[in-house]
């Protein structure tokens, strides 16, 4: 299932791209911060949360589990968790040109 991710990512990589640059020329970026436990595993309740009131302040992008060295603290299934976890609560939350 990761690679199958991987191998999504990589086919739109120019759709990617034009998406970041026309949500940064009209918002500021987000970056949520990731929640940890004590035991080092990634606190997926609290950090579920915080991405999801991002949104809601419509920002220009999001950027979870990338802004503040998760994606180095995470090994690459880790990483690919926490984006698939935070995925539902994202689902078609995108900002709107008004």
């Amino acid at each position: 299932m990761e690679m199958k991710l991987v191998e999504q990512v990589s086919a739109d990589t120019e759709g990617v791209a034009q998406r970041l640059r026309d949500g940064m020329a009209g918002g500021v970026p987000a970056f949520p911060l990731a929640s940890f436990r004590e035991d080092g595993g990634l606190g997926l309740e609290s950090y579920r949360a915080h991405p999801t009131a991002q949104v809601a302040a419509a920002p220009g992008a999001l950027f979870p589990a990338c802004g503040t060295g998760e994606f180095s603290a995470l090994h690459v299934p880790g990483y690919a968790v926490s984006l698939l976890d935070a995925g539902p609560d994202l689902a078609g939350a995108t900002r709107r040109a008004a």
